[in-house]
């Protein structure tokens, strides 16, 4: 099954056929990160990324991401 955190990040929930992936990674940001939102010369952990799409013949698309 799911755990309660991977049912959160595929808020709304999925469509009959959809699919969804939820993938997490660390990284680090340099210090231009700042230009995009994030605190400059930081690591982040456990950051998720969450795709989907329709169905197989669609392409995925990025539709959630952020620490959980």
């Amino acid at each position: 099954g799911f755990s309660s955190r991977q049912i959160g990040l595929a808020q709304p929930p999925a469509q009959e056929g959809e699919d969804i992936v939820v993938f997490t990674s660390d990284f680090e940001v340099d210090w231009t990160g700042q230009r995009n939102g994030m605190n400059p010369n930081s690591t982040y952990r456990d950051w998720t990324w969450t795709v989907r799409r329709a169905d197989a013949s669609q392409p995925w698309t990025v539709t959630n991401w952020g620490l959980a």
